[in-house]
């Protein structure tokens, strides 16, 4: 019997399996196997008191529990760790202490498929910097180093020192949008098409003066001159406390401005545009014969901000306040969900069972759980 054969084998007859009773053999057993994947191999073929177990550990590693691969270090990631990751990532988590970190990060890299790997680029940047202290000094440094460079340029304090032009101000004035909810039981079975500002607040600064941010075209490429790791560069938190120390409200005016011109420029072409709701940075539009992606992209053809646009359907979810917007490539977002109740929302989504595990949450900083499943 091959290697391949043997792993599975071994697995196939165990019935009842969980990702928290391996985890915590492997974390008895298997510590020195399952940091080196080559040497486990050899050992589970020698040794048989263990070959079962480490067969299953070598398995999990590469297929069935993509995020065991870091469960070996898992303890190396404080608690100041793990909120920075989520504060950093923009993704929320119930609990964060173990061992439920580690069965939440499992359990919603299902639902973002790039939760373990953000969290392993998390790790390989604060270990670059040299450690957990190291990341918070130099990490506070760099952000600040960003806001100065942009304070000093010359437009920038232009814009902040002067008024907008009279223009800009008469067209506010004058242009008003809808202010409906989306994210109402009305609202649910149809279909929409969403216009979102890319990086929206660097795009405000580069419509208004393209040298507050040094010309470039993109944040990626402006941010770049500063961060060297993907985690810094692609991280939504970052970016946010950066750009909201400097003059957030200026930044707004110049998006409301911005999102009505492009709105404008829409119905110009498609007058029979349903705009269903706005905000400063997007517009959702209900998708009818009338309009299209396409329709709006031809619309924008001279627009020079960046913006990407998304089709989806806005469904509820049993007879609670949360709403899920399945996208046509058939990824959805879950919205409007309380952190505590995030994991049974998820798991009544994808129509799984719900576990123990997910009526654990933190309440008032107490480990707390829900006496009876909201499902």
């Amino acid at each position: 019997m091959n290697c391949k054969d043997f792993i599975l084998t071994q697995i196939k007859s165990i019935k009842t399996f969980t990702v928290k009773n391996l985890i915590s053999l492997i974390e008895k057993e298997l510590i020195t196997l399952y940091n080196n994947p080559s040497r486990s191999q050899k050992y589970f073929l020698k040794n048989k008191r263990k070959e079962k177990w480490s067969a299953i550990a070598l398995h999990a590693k590469v297929s069935e529990f993509p995020c065991l691969h870091f469960f070996m270090n898992i303890k190396e990631i404080t608690l100041p760790l793990r909120k920075a990751f989520v504060k950093e990532c923009d993704f929320s988590l119930p609990v964060l202490s173990d061992p439920y970190f580690a069965y939440f990060v499992n359990l919603f890299n299902e639902y973002d498929n790039t939760l373990i790997s953000r969290l392993k680029c998390f790790m390989d940047c604060v270990n670059q910097f040299g450690g957990e202290q190291n990341y918070f000094t130099e990490l506070k440094r760099l952000k600040e180093s960003v806001i100065e460079h942009i304070k000093s340029k010359t437009q920038y304090i232009c814009l902040n020192e002067n008024d907008f032009p009279a223009y800009m101000m008469k067209f506010l004035s004058e242009y008003r949008l809808c202010t409906n909810e989306l994210f109402c039981k009305e609202k649910c079975g149809k279909e929409y098409i969403s216009l979102d500002i890319t990086k929206a607040n660097f795009e405000s600064f580069k419509y208004m003066s393209p040298q507050i941010v040094d010309n470039y075209d993109t944040y990626e490429l402006f941010i770049s001159q500063f961060f060297k790791h993907d985690h810094l560069i692609n991280s939504r938190n970052i970016r946010q406390y950066i750009f909201g120390n400097l003059s957030p409200k200026r930044q707004n005016t110049i998006l409301q401005y911005i999102t009505k011109r492009m709105y404008k420029d829409i119905v110009a072409n498609i007058p029979k545009a349903k705009l269903s709701t706005h905000s400063q940075d997007e517009l959702v539009f209900e998708k009818d014969d009338n309009i299209s992606s396409e329709l709006i992209r031809e619309a924008l053809k001279l627009c020079t901000v960046s913006f990407k646009l998304t089709e989806f359907t806005l469904d509820r979810i049993g007879d609670h306040p949360f709403y899920i917007k399945k996208m046509n490539d058939g990824t959805f977002q879950l919205k409007c969900i309380p952190d505590y109740f995030l994991a049974q929302v998820y798991k009544k989504a994808m129509n799984k069972s719900i576990e123990e595990l997910d009526l654990v949450f933190m309440f008032d900083c107490q480990l707390s759980k829900f006496i009876t499943p909201l499902f």
